[in-house]
C-alpha cells in the first residue's frame, strides 16, 4: 500500500455513516444500503485505476458489492492479468496466505442483495471453480455457492473442483465444497463420507465440513 494514503482515498474506501453509526471498515462499507451515491462512486471508479494495486482491489470489494459494472469489469481484469501472482492483497490473519478471491466472493454474494442475479455471477464462480485447487479460499466461496439455486446445474464442476484440490494437495479446502455437493444432490454424502473422513486423519478440520454436509439430509 502507498506509503501515505491521502485523507480522500482513505475516507472513500473505509468511511461509513448509517443508522446512527459511524466508523472506518472496509467491510461496513461493502455493506451499505446506500450504494448509489454517485459522487463516491465516481471516487471509488477512479480509484480502479490507481497506481497501487491494494488500492484498486479494495475499490473492485467495493463496487463489485454494490452491483456496479465496473466493479465487475475490473475484477475480470484482476482475474484475466492474475494480479495475485504478484502481490498478495489480503493476507490471512493466521496463515498470511492471500484471500483475496475469497473475499470477492463475499463481494459477489453482497451484490444479490443490490440487485444482481445469479446468471449475472456464474461467469464468475466458474472462473472460481477453475482456480480453486491453485489459489487460497476460506469460507466465503462456500458460502456463496451455498446461497445459490443455481448451482445445481454445475454440481459436476463442484465435484471435478473437489477431486482437483485434494489431488493439489489442499484435503480441507477440498472439503468446503463438500456441504455444497450434499445441499444440491444428498447422495453425495455417501458417496464423498468415508473419502473425507479418511482425509480427516490428516487434518482434524475436515470434519467440521462433514457435520456441515450431514445438516443438510
Amino acid at each position: 500500500m502507498e506509503e501515505k494514503m491521502s485523507k480522500e482515498t482513505y475516507d472513500t474506501l473505509y468511511y461509513y455513516n448509517e443508522e446512527g453509526e459511524d466508523g472506518y471498515d472496509l467491510n461496513e462499507v461493502m455493506l451499505l444500503d446506500d450504494v448509489n451515491n454517485t459522487e463516491r462512486i465516481e471516487k471509488l471508479t477512479e480509484l480502479l485505476e490507481s497506481s497501487d494495486k491494494t488500492i484498486a482491489y479494495q475499490a473492485i470489494l467495493i463496487l463489485v458489492s454494490w452491483n456496479k459494472e465496473q466493479g465487475f469489469s475490473k475484477l475480470q481484469q484482476f482475474i484475466d492479468e492474475r494480479w495475485d501472482k504478484n502481490e498478495n492483497f489480503d493476507p490471512h490473519r493466521i496463515y498470511g496466505e492471500d484471500t483475496a478471491y475469497d473475499k470477492f466472493s463475499h463481494a459477489l454474494k453482497i451484490s444479490t442483495y443490490n440487485g444482481s442475479s445469479e446468471t449475472q455471477l456464474m461467469p464468475y464462480i466458474k472462473q472460481f471453480l477453475a482456480l480453486y485447487n491453485e489459489v487460497f479460499f476460506e469460507s466465503f466461496f462456500k458460502d456463496l455457492l451455498l446461497s445459490m439455486n443455481i448451482i445445481s446445474l454445475y454440481i459436476g464442476e463442484v465435484e471435478q473442483t473437489v477431486l482437483k484440490t485434494v489431488d493439489a494437495n489442499k484435503p480441507y479446502q477440498a472439503s468446503q465444497l463438500f456441504p455444497v455437493l450434499v445441499k444440491n444432490n444428498n447422495s453425495y454424502f455417501e458417496k464423498y463420507k468415508d473419502f473425507f473422513e479418511r482425509l480427516n486423519l490428516k487434518d482434524g478440520r475436515i470434519i467440521y465440513n462433514i457435520e456441515e454436509a450431514e445438516k443438510f439430509l
